[in-house]
């Protein structure tokens, strides 16, 4: 058993998925504490322009030329940094900017030459670039206005201090997420070493199971995805005995049903060889032809349920209910008035969401049955309800079923009344495969006199 390997190999996909979660985590928190500096920025500016314009409006220009001249030497010094900038220490840097100029573009007051080349963008802000005394690229962002729509303004602030303090939480993060992870790693090796055990039970009884031994069934022990995963497993190991039970079954009753048959035609076959007279050799082997016929309509109708039940029909479409069951009334109109047997339809529209072909069959196969079990004189009714659940119901006047075999009567070669009514038996066991395949639930009862079936949709 390989548990210590898988369990280091899941120890280390947990300490690399709690890495990615914390590089996640510091990239969030980065991004958030940009967006939240930066607002503040700009509220800082704007406030700044504001007052600027209250200026201007008492004084005029002279007014707000001297107010930023003002300004610049009151916050030259780091004056302006943000408080948030002392819980990580360094040096603010935060330095404001101004520029007024006249409607030629002269300069009238301020501390940036020349104005930026940068277009504003909406709002007036633009971000902008000035090579320092030191040489390196500073940052900044401005806020571009018009005063009294005649003299352009720019206000802003240098952003290197604002990106540092985004960076120094990200990185705050990640240092506070590097001792959990160490912590979670070893967790996640006792974890894994623990899993991987009761994982191996699980794939010993699958090998046992794979082997021949369908009773074997592994141990549930407590409520988490390792005991989920043994209880789902002998759950298909339970599927996986039934099935096996039900094909051998299967298997038994064919070999049963088809023995007789294939037994007649094969005395059939013999008779016609040795028959002498040729008008008799040829009713024989006409006779051997209709039960070849009716064995290849045995084995035709048992693929007809294997590939409905395996899903191998067509596509599913919009379809109308009403319409399948009309086309089975009509198709065994004749048959019912031959045996003296009057068919009667209610018919309300009814769209359902399936394989039309396999609905009219589903609803001929409910009809042919009924007119088979129902004496001369009696009625088959036929209704289709509409709404969100269609319903065919298929009711008939016959002699009805035991209560105790009405849940037999889908079976594969059941039979009702010892096989009185011919058949192969497979008829409405193809009524159940293809209700299965539409989702649709089956009920039937007793309806003193008769029987009824009811199909309902949805």
């Amino acid at each position: 058993m390989k548990a210590p390997a898988s369990a280091l190999k899941l120890a280390a996909l947990f300490a690399l998925v709690f890495a990615l979660a914390a590089a996640a985590l510091a990239a969030l928190l980065y991004q958030q504490a940009r967006q939240a500096v930066f607002d503040q920025l700009r509220g800082e500016i704007a406030a700044d322009r504001a007052s600027l314009d209250q200026d201007f409006a008492d004084w005029g220009v002279i007014g707000i030329s001297q107010s930023i001249s003002f300004r610049i030497a009151r916050d030259r010094g780091g004056a302006g940094c943000p408080p948030a900038v002392g819980l990580f220490g360094g040096e603010c840097a935060a330095r404001p900017v101004y520029l007024l100029q006249d409607q030629n573009g002269q300069a009238l007051a301020g501390n940036l030459l020349p104005w930026p080349e940068e277009a504003p963008g909406e709002g007036g802000w633009v971000r902008f670039s000035r090579t320092g005394d030191d040489g390196r690229r500073v940052q900044f962002l401005a806020k571009v206005e018009y005063v009294d729509g005649r003299f352009p303004l720019l206000v802003g602030r240098q952003v290197e201090i604002h990106e540092s303090i985004a960076m120094r939480f990200a990185l705050l993060a990640a240092l506070m997420a590097g001792i959990p992870a160490a912590l979670m790693m070893g967790l996640g090796f006792w974890i894994g070493r623990r899993t991987a055990r009761r994982v191996e039970a699980v794939n010993q009884v699958f090998d046992r199971v794979a082997a021949g031994d369908l009773k074997a069934r592994a141990g549930v022990n407590g409520d988490d995805e390792i005991a989920l995963l043994a209880a789902r497993a002998n759950r298909s190991f339970d599927h996986v005995a039934a099935l096996v039970d039900g094909m051998k079954h299967l298997t038994d009753r064919v070999s049963h049903e088809l023995r007789r048959p294939l037994a007649r035609l094969q005395a059939a076959l013999d008779d016609a060889a040795e028959e002498r007279d040729p008008q008799a050799r040829a009713q024989g082997i006409e006779e051997a032809r209709q039960r070849a016929a009716g064995l290849l309509s045995t084995f035709e109708a048992l693929l007809d349920v294997a590939e409905i039940e395996a899903g191998a029909a067509g596509g599913d479409a919009q379809t109308d209910l009403s319409a399948a069951a009309a086309q089975a009334v009509t198709l065994y109109e004749d048959v019912a008035a031959e045996k003296g047997v009057r068919l009667s339809a209610g018919l309300a529209p009814a769209p359902v969401l399936g394989d039309a072909a396999l609905l009219t069959q589903l609803a001929a196969n409910l009809v042919d049955n009924a007119v088979k079990f129902t004496p001369a004189g009696g009625t088959v009714t036929v209704s289709v309800q509409g709404g969100p659940r269609p319903v065919l119901t298929v009711a008939d006047d016959g002699p009805g079923v035991p209560e105790d075999k009405l849940g037999a009567i889908f079976n594969r070669f059941e039979r009702g009344a010892a096989g009185q009514a011919g058949g192969h038996g497979l008829g409405l066991a193809l009524v159940r495969a293809i209700a299965i395949r539409h989702g649709a639930a089956l009920k039937v009862e007793n309806a003193h006199p008769g029987l009824k079936v009811t199909v309902r949709f949805g």
